[in-house]
């Protein structure tokens, strides 16, 4: 195979750069979350009675929740597609081998860091549905 006309360890490098710029997103994104998350938090205990307003700010609070999901979502499938890139520059084009290649084909021994987000994602919804229908149910339900 000819040589590239492009340089190809300069691709690598923007490649590189590129995940770890997705990456950064997520992780100040979800910071920001939780302390926005944490905001509502104090703003909802420091409310008396006020069933409204728990509601309000419980919803508002899903919302950030699903659209941070979005977000997530999104920087996952963008940071997933420049690291195959990364792989196929690395294996075709470079012809690094595999024992000194950064990306290998079957990954790292680690659990994906999709399943944590998961669980977060999860028991922060579970949280704030909970806390939603709690307050449904004293405000409405119970005499």
């Amino acid at each position: 195979m000819a040589a590239p006309s492009w340089d190809a360890r300069a691709q690598l490098d923007a490649l590189l750069a590129r995940k770890r710029h997705e990456e950064s997103v997520l992780a100040l994104s979800g910071s920001l979350l939780a302390a926005v998350s944490t905001l509502f938090l104090i703003e909802l205990l420091s409310v008396n009675e006020d069933s409204a307003t728990f509601l309000v700010v419980g919803v508002l609070n899903l919302v950030l929740l699903l659209g941070w999901l979005g977000l997530a979502r999104r920087v996952g499938l963008a940071a997933r597609r420049w690291a195959g890139k990364a792989r196929g520059l690395e294996k075709e084009v470079l012809r690094i081998p595999s024992v000194y290649a950064l990306w290998e084909e079957a990954g790292e021994d680690a659990p994906p860091a999709w399943i944590a987000v998961g669980l977060v994602l999860a028991a922060l919804a579970v949280f704030w549905l909970g806390l939603l229908g709690y307050v449904v149910w004293v405000t409405h339900l119970v005499p």
